[in-house]
């Protein structure tokens, strides 16, 4: 059985989210903080209470809510094969078209039969082993929880009706027809027919809802109280995981199983180096972890589950599921990388990927869960004024991404589960501009800062191209976040090629107010400090803050660092046309006797980094640009 469908309408943050497809194996489910992925989960394992949509939307006035239920429509599939198992002992009503008599066809899907008669039994022994050799037969539902007596009421019906499809019901054919399946003592089927009109029997939907709900698990970080329980004979897991315990008594009797099942679980928690099950007061079980090898025989020194973290409670029960379950289950892991370590998280989907004939629907923020699930679909969750919407992209969508992001050489982790992006100039920046905003008390709350691959690719001849690159990767239908801004280095670029940028970029390309980031860092006291740190820089000892400041004065009577432009009438160190970048070079070069080159992304950080701490001014006016693209830019 797997959810192939749903929609749901008037719960919690979805007023309507429309008709959803999923997948057969593995769904991703990600967005932003509060989007709804948790909500969606709670949806979708069909247990949910009745909690009404709030929004501008749905409740333009105040007042209270209407009456309105909250429900989901659900598509569920299933072989004929699997229909057959689940009914094999079981007396059923099917609704059927009805007869109208010998020269009338019926209708099996695309098929059409004629003269097929349902007064002989074995014209229905026929319709039945057509129906159980389906590939696949699909049941529309929906499950809607009402208010009722100041309570509510949840019940399961047919979308439509009947809630199959397994027949093409024809414009006239408005009463309905049942094939009565019945179990004999003997343990043999027989087929009648039962005329009558719709609505009589329970749709067999329903029934099949019933199971399908019992086969649903949902995995938080919230779970608790899994370590202990009563004896039994049950050898399923409950929804709640709440007899794990019985569960793995039973697996442990099987030898075999269970070092196959415990080997598993090390893959994932490499410190797990066994567990079993014993049995403690009053016809209870315990279950304990072993981090150490079990050959010692030191059982007295294994950890009782219950003292253990929440992860590995966790990993047991999902593990359980997929491991040991005689027929296929739906698995919704809400958020695994909060209850598990990265490495754990993205190892836990690998081995799930081994159980394909289970469904699993996951929730995350993490990149390297994505990247392992290797999902065909990605529901993307986006709120707007309180609505939730999802949208669906499909693998190829995916490919794309991973091949901008190839090109642009950034990963998934630099931005996922951020709110929105700016592209800077490099790696220093990326690590210099996100400590200056929080030492200012402007952290960056949701914004990844990430540096271009190559910058020079934005004055070449394919800048189109690459800023189509920078602006399809964290586009609308991407799930990635927005690119809000490219912040630049002003160079020597005059204003008619900012402003060809800035058409090239959407209007998202800034300059720095001087000529390059080393131009905030012309500062003695911090050069002093990067230079004396190395060993033996100038060889003959430390240098000062007078000798630096002497470069510095020289520095700017120099022509060479001002090139293109012309020496300012009154030049100073805070001259935006000034070149710093060379001038830090060069002042390198010549101290250290050629030693010790200038390494951008080492000396200008530590550079940056001293200016934090003791000459934070010197950086005021980068903050304040750097704060203002921030606040003016889309949340």
């Amino acid at each position: 059985m797997k959810l192939t469908a749903f929609r749901i309408k008037n719960f919690k943050c979805f007023q309507d989210t429309g008709e959803i497809a999923l997948s057969e194996g593995m769904n991703i489910v990600c967005g932003q903080n509060n989007a709804g992925k948790t909500a969606l989960l709670e949806a979708l394992a069909l247990r949910f209470p009745r909690v009404p949509h709030r929004s501008i939307a749905s409740l333009p006035n105040r007042g209270e809510l209407g009456p309105a239920p909250s429900e989901i429509q659900f598509t569920i599939s299933l072989p004929g094969t699997e229909f057959d198992q689940l009914t094999r002992n079981r007396t059923l009503h099917l609704a059927i078209p009805p007869d109208k008599g010998s020269g009338h066809p019926l209708p099996l899907g695309p098929r059409y039969v004629a003269g097929l008669r349902y007064t002989d039994p074995r014209n229905l022994q026929q319709l039945w082993n057509w129906i159980i050799e389906k590939p696949e037969i699909l049941f529309q539902l929906t499950r809607s929880v009402l208010p009722a007596n100041n309570n509510t009421l949840a019940k399961v019906t047919g979308t439509t009706l009947p809630s199959h499809n397994l027949f093409t019901i024809l414009p006239g054919d408005h009463n309905s027809s049942y094939l009565l399946k019945q179990i004999q003592p003997n343990g043999d089927a027989t087929f009648t027919w039962e005329p009558g009109a719709a609505g009589n029997f329970q749709d067999i939907g329903e029934a099949m809802s019933n199971e399908f709900i019992g086969r649903i698990y949902r995995f938080s970080a919230e779970r608790f109280g899994l370590g202990e329980a009563h004896m039994g004979i049950n050898k399923t897991l409950a929804p709640d995981a709440s007899n794990l315990p019985e569960v793995l008594n039973i697996l442990q009797s099987n030898a075999t199983a269970h070092e196959e099942f415990v080997s598993l679980v090390n893959e994932i928690l490499p410190q797990i180096k066994w567990v079993n099950v014993e049995p403690i007061e009053s016809n209870k079980l315990r279950v304990n972890v072993w981090t150490i090898d079990r050959r010692h025989k030191r059982d007295d020194l294994s950890i009782a589950l219950t003292q253990s973290g929440t992860g590995i409670g966790q990993v047991l029960s999902i593990l359980y599921v997929a491991f040991a379950s005689e027929h296929s289950r739906v698995l919704l892991l809400d958020e695994p990388q909060s209850f598990l370590h990265p490495g754990a998280a993205r190892k836990l989907i690998e081995v799930l990927k081994r159980f394909p004939q289970h469904q699993y629907i996951i929730s995350t923020h993490s990149a390297s869960i994505i990247a392992a699930a290797d999902s065909s679909e990605v529901l993307i969750l986006r709120s707007d004024q309180g609505r939730s919407r999802i949208e669906t992209e499909d693998a190829r969508d995916k490919q794309t991404m991973q091949s901008f992001l190839q090109e642009v050489g950034a990963r998934l982790s630099d931005v996922f589960g951020m709110d929105r992006v700016v592209w800077v100039e490099g790696p220093t920046e990326e690590k210099a501009f996100p400590l200056l905003l929080e030492r200012t008390g402007k952290p960056l709350s949701g914004t990844s800062i990430v540096s271009i691959r190559n910058t020079g690719d934005l004055e070449g001849r394919d800048k189109k191209r690459i800023f189509e690159i920078y602006n399809n990767l964290t586009g609308k239908a991407s799930i990635l976040p927005p690119a809000v801004a490219f912040i630049l280095d002003s160079e020597s670029r005059d204003e008619e090629k900012k402003n060809e940028i800035r058409k090239l970029s959407a209007g998202k390309a800034h300059f720095l107010p001087r000529r390059t980031l080393e131009n905030y860092l012309l500062n003695p006291g911090a050069i002093c400090a990067a230079i004396n740190k190395i060993e033996n820089f100038t060889g003959t000892g430390p240098v000062t803050s007078d000798q630096m400041s002497k470069h510095l004065a020289g520095a700017l009577g120099d022509e060479k660092y001002w090139r293109p432009f012309d020496i300012s009438p009154s030049p100073n160190l805070e001259d935006p046309k000034l070149n710093g970048a060379l001038i830090l070079e060069d002042m390198f070069a010549t101290l250290s006797g050629h030693r010790f080159p200038y390494r951008k992304t080492e000396h200008s950080v530590s550079l940056f980094q001293w200016l934090l701490d003791h000459d934070l001014d010197q950086l005021g006016e980068l903050a304040s640009f750097l704060v203002q693209i921030l606040e003016s830019a889309p949340a």
